[in-house]
């Protein structure tokens, strides 16, 4: 884009609408969303983490990459971790 139409553009103007995002609760496994993104069904990331209609956070790539290459034992919950 040029510097100089920069001032005038808004969110609105490059965010891509929630249906064209792959959304998913809080209580979903992590390796259910890491298929979903690789399928052709899933939009890809980043995912949006929708709770009660309202938005509990963001997984990027960097998100993803980490997690998957996280050794087993990190990917348990802390309190499984022992």
């Amino acid at each position: 884009m040029p510097p100089a139409r920069r001032p005038a553009v808004r969110v609105r103007d490059v965010a891509a609408p929630v249906s064209r995002c792959t959304v998913a609760a809080p209580e979903v496994a992590m390796e259910d969303i890491l298929d979903r993104i690789g399928s052709t069904t899933g939009t890809g990331v980043p995912v949006l983490v929708m709770e009660g209609g309202h938005l509990a956070g963001i997984i990027t790539v960097h998100d993803t990459t980490a997690w998957s290459g996280a050794a087993p034992w990190a990917r348990l919950p802390v309190s499984a971790r022992g």
